[in-house]
């Protein structure tokens, strides 16, 4: 009984109870205080920079209130109204919490998608960044090609030259020589010496000139 006269502000009406609530939580924290400047640990629920008596209320009605009234209501029937204030109080606090915890719950799965996006906006920026990489890659490649198109060109080009010179060249050496100037036919002999002598114009082997003769009657 006397325990239950201890927390009987937890039956009490919300406004009472929630006053209470608030004057036993500051009552904590104040013992908290001390123990810290005393360099002594810092009791549960008495540190101001961690959840109070007031955040914990609904474990505290399952474990310590409800089971303590039901105990007097079933050994003096009298305290059932008691019992039911009791109730009331700890649906407001199970209430309070779920609200609480929804709460969370949606800040969680927004920072998870807001994460989640961050990630897809991470991943498209890498994907374009390879795609810039590759089309670099591709115009190093195209750039390097230049040079050896050129030099593959100036090669051919060379080349062609060379094979224009050498077509020309034989063309030089093969040129067709000359065609040599016709021989003079031989003057006909004229009539006075066929006649002198005897008409014999075909056999020249055989024949006497004048002169000839005129040696041979000499010698004689």
């Amino acid at each position: 009984m006397f325990k239950a006269s201890d927390i009987g502000h937890l039956g009490a009406s919300p406004e009472n109870h929630k006053r209470w609530l608030t004057c036993l939580e500051e009552e904590f924290f104040r013992q908290g205080d001390q123990e810290r400047q005393r360099g002594l640990p810092v009791s549960p629920l008495f540190d101001r920079a961690k959840q109070g008596v007031s955040k914990s209320q609904v474990g505290f009605y399952d474990f310590v209130a409800l089971p303590l009234v039901r105990a007097v209501a079933e050994a003096f029937p009298g305290a059932l109204p008691l019992l039911r204030c009791f109730s009331e109080n700890y649906k407001y606090w199970k209430e309070l919490e779920a609200e609480a915890s929804g709460a969370a719950s949606e800040a969680t799965a927004g920072a998870s998608a807001a994460a989640g996006a961050a990630s897809g906006a991470s991943a498209a920026a890498g994907a374009a960044s390879g795609a810039s990489a590759a089309a670099g890659a591709a115009s190093g490649a195209s750039a390097a090609a230049g040079p050896a198109a050129g030099a593959s060109a100036a090669a051919g080009t060379a080349l062609a030259s060379a094979a224009s010179g050498a077509t020309s060249g034989a063309s030089a050496g093969d040129e067709v020589p000359p065609t040599p100037a016709p021989v003079p036919a031989a003057p006909s002999k004229p009539a006075a010496w066929e006649s002198e002598c005897g008409g014999r114009s075909s056999d020249n082997s055989n024949a006497t000139t004048p002169a000839a003769t005129a040696a041979t009657t000499s010698a004689t």
